[in-house]
Formats: structure tokens, C-alpha cells, sequence
């Protein structure tokens, strides 16, 4: 904070044009509860830490650094083991949904209560990672409780620290295996760089864009946790290769990035299907669903064979269907290992593409310049 900041501190706020608050149904008071949960984020030498917690209300810390406190683990335990089960009671009761304030270091060790907290309506807001003061941490400190390298990208940014929520959610076990999903995908392109999906994914969007000139890319999910899905591929695509430079910073004279639209296949076939089985544009199809949503699954099949076969049979023009291909990507479940496969994969791909543009996949100057002046108007 500089001088400046504090001798143009406002002290007048609205003055006396109050403005008036208004809430929903002519309520006169609005009230927000929120639940901490600390327990398990306390220091105990038991977890590894270098000392022991004390309330800290009452100063007191009675037991020495050299040996576990089971007093005062016992008072943080009694939390889980039976207090938080009187607080859902309770909520359950009089049917009220809070915001529970969670230590990061807490629900690793209890990733059950997660699941608890999502399942009963209640929503998780971040109470820092472990129960402590903050106020005295040096930067040095703060930097090194959660770090990630400051060159990591946004939209490659899922398998940094950043991507913290997901360890909370799922737990320590499945955001492993979310990892290793990834991993496994990116060791294959490493170890055979010519003959893997991603690769085989990329060739077919190069084709379709830069020889059939199908300028865009459909992307389609039947799965409805995979609902937005198409936010992150367009991102990935659509960020990364969305230049009209080249590494050696020259103009290209090639089509590089193509346009990424789609979304749930449910929803889209009452909305934009009409334009895909009739239309005059040509596009790259994906289809994406796990065989372990069966209804799903076979309503998809139909629409790839829809695609590929059409209606030969029907003589009236105006019920003729286009007759496109159609890439089908089969998951088999939405384990943590599978969506890690799926996402790894599309980055994957997504680099080959840039590798065949020759663009740079890591840079956005036009959203960093639409950032620069969004802050100038500020």
C-alpha cells in the first residue's frame, strides 16, 4: 500500500444518498451462517508439525513440544466425531443450507466430509489451509504454503496447485488418479510422438481445416457431467491457437485455429442439430460419452450414425440429411482417471496443432490488450 493510498482513504461514503436495500420478498433481514471446520488443520506433532496447537483463547499450553497432546487432540477431534453431526441434524431440521468454511488441511484428512457437505446442498468456501494466525508470515512464507510457477498458464493450469478445489473434492486418492490419468496420456505422446491419440486427433484437424476447409470444430458431450466441457476445449483451442503469427513472428497465409462450438447433446440436438444434419457448413465432429451412462451412450451412437449413414432411401429433398464423419471418443467411466485422460488428451492435441501451424500455443496478446484497456477504463 503507497502513501498515496492512504491520503485518498474515503471517509464520506454515500453520503446522504443512502442507497436502499431492497431484499427478495419484502424480507427486512438477510442472514448469512457459515460453519468453520478446522478440525484436523490444528498443529500436533502426531500430523508431523514442528509443535502442538493450544486454545489460544485461554493462552494456555500445558504440554510439552516433545510429546503428542492427546487432550487437546481429543478437542479437536470431538468436532468431527460428534459435533458436526448435530450441526447437519439441525440444518436438516429446519431445512437451511450455510456456507462451511474449510481448512484445505482439514478436509484432506477427512475427504468423506466433502462429499457430506455437497450431497446435503451446502456450499465450501476456503478458510485458508491450516488453523493458524497469518498475520506475521513473511511473503516468503505465504509464497511457500501454496506455490506454482508463474509461467503456468491459465488454461494448462489444471494440474498445478492452482487446481487445489479439485483435491478437496474428491479427495487425496482421486485426485491422484486425475493425475495419473493426465500423465499417462502425456507419456504416450513423449515416448511415441507419431503413433498416439492426440496425435491422430491432431492430423484430423489439420485435414479438416487446412485441406477440407471446415473452418470449425464440433464438440459434443453426452454426458451431463461433462456438460461444460465445451468451455474448456474452446478455451484450450481457441487461446492457443488462435494466432495469425507464427514462431518466427511473420504473417501466416494458412488457416490456423479453428472455431470450437457445441455443447450437451441433449440440449443440442433440439437447438443447433438441425444446422449439422442440413446446413451448408462443413465441420470437424467430436462425440464424447462414457459407456457407463447407457441411455446416453446409445442416444449418441444414433446420432453418429444419423451422421454417417443419413437417408439414402428418402426421395423427398426436403427430408434429405448431410452425410458427414464423425469421431467418437468413448470414456469408460467419469472416474478421476478418465477425465484426466479426456482433458490431457485435448491439451495434447491441442500442441500438436500448434506444432503443424507453427503458432505459439502459450500466449494470448489479444486478451492480455483487452486487459489493459478494460484496466484503463477502470
Amino acid at each position: 500500500m503507497t502513501k498515496d493510498t492512504f491520503l485518498n482513504r474515503n471517509f464520506y461514503g454515500y453520503g446522504p444518498k443512502k442507497p436502499e436495500f431492497v431484499w427478495p420478498q419484502g424480507k427486512r433481514v438477510a442472514l448469512s451462517i457459515v460453519v468453520n471446520i478446522e478440525e484436523g488443520a490444528e498443529l500436533t506433532l502426531s500430523s508431523g508439525d514442528e509443535k502442538n496447537e493450544y486454545i489460544y483463547e485461554n493462552n494456555l499450553n500445558p504440554v510439552s513440544d516433545q510429546s503428542v497432546d492427546l487432550c487437546m487432540e481429543s478437542h479437536f477431534e470431538y468436532g468431527l466425531r460428534a459435533g458436526i453431526w448435530r450441526v447437519f441434524h439441525l440444518l436438516d431440521q429446519f431445512k437451511v443450507k450455510v456456507t462451511f468454511s474449510c481448512c484445505s488441511r482439514a478436509l484432506k484428512k477427512s475427504p468423506w466430509l466433502v462429499k457430506e457437505i455437497i450431497s446435503r446442498g451446502h456450499e465450501i468456501s476456503a478458510h485458508s489451509v491450516r488453523w493458524e494466525t497469518h498475520s506475521n508470515f513473511s511473503v516468503k512464507h505465504e509464497k511457500n504454503i501454496i506455490s506454482f510457477n508463474s509461467s503456468t498458464g491459465g488454461r494448462f493450469s489444471i494440474w498445478s496447485p492452482i487446481n487445489l478445489a479439485l483435491c478437496l473434492l474428491e479427495g487425496d486418492q482421486g485426485y491422484k488418479d486425475f493425475l495419473r490419468g493426465g500423465m499417462d496420456v502425456d507419456v504416450a505422446c513423449l515416448n511415441n510422438p507419431e503413433n498416439n491419440p492426440a496425435f491422430q486427433l491432431s492430423a484430423q484437424d489439420i485435414i479438416y481445416n487446412n485441406i477440407l476447409d471446415a473452418e470449425t470444430t464440433l464438440v459434443v458431450n453426452y454426458d451431463y457431467k461433462l456438460r461444460n466441457f465445451i468451455s474448456f476445449a474452446q478455451q484450450v483451442e481457441m487461446e492457443s491457437n488462435g494466432k495469425s503469427i507464427d514462431s518466427k513472428n511473420e504473417k501466416v497465409d494458412y488457416q490456423t485455429g479453428s472455431i470450437v462450438w457445441g455443447g450437451y447433446g441433449p440440449q443440442s440436438q433440439h437447438s443447433f442439430f438441425q444446422h449439422v444434419f442440413q446446413g451448408t457448413k462443413q465441420s470437424n465432429k467430436y462425440f464424447i460419452c462414457s459407456k457407463s451412462n447407457k441411455l446416453n451412450f446409445k442416444q449418441m451412437i444414433a446420432q453418429i450414425e444419423s451422421l454417417v449413414h443419413g437417408n439414402e432411401d428418402e426421395n423427398d429433398i426436403h427430408k434429405k440429411t448431410n452425410i458427414s464423419g464423425v469421431t467418437k471418443i468413448e470414456l469408460k467411466d467419469l472416474s478421476p482417471y478418465s477425465i484426466g485422460q479426456l482433458l490431457s488428451l485435448w491439451e495434447n492435441k491441442t500442441i500438436f496443432n500448434s506444432i503443424f501451424w507453427d503458432t505459439n500455443a502459450f500466449d494470448q496478446w489479444g486478451v492480455e490488450l483487452g486487459k489493459i484497456n478494460t484496466q484503463k477504463q477502470l
